[in-house]
């Protein structure tokens, strides 16, 4: 499997708020529920919190940069799910 050969023990699937059946295939497969993620845009919530000041006085400290995260990208092949006892 592309995941073992890449050396990663658990893999992350991400399925939109409306993908009920997705989520059953997926329970079927042995995946657990994980988190619940919210977004938001920076103007609703400066709108929601009542904030107007948009930090005139100079400039944003610069941020560190986030360290790289290794993702699989690549999707398993559906016969090695079926020989797995997954999906046909």
């Amino acid at each position: 499997m592309y995941a073992e050969d890449i050396e990663c023990d658990h893999m992350v699937v991400g399925v939109t708020a409306g993908g009920r059946e997705a989520l059953r295939f997926l329970a079927r497969l042995g995946f657990a529920p994980l988190s619940s993620r919210r977004v938001a845009s920076i103007a609703t919530l400066r709108h929601t919190l009542g904030i107007t000041d948009h930090g005139s006085d100079g400039p944003r400290p610069r941020r560190r940069p986030l360290r790289p995260v290794r993702i699989l990208t690549r999707p398993v092949p559906m016969q090695r799910l079926s020989r797995r006892g997954g999906a046909a």
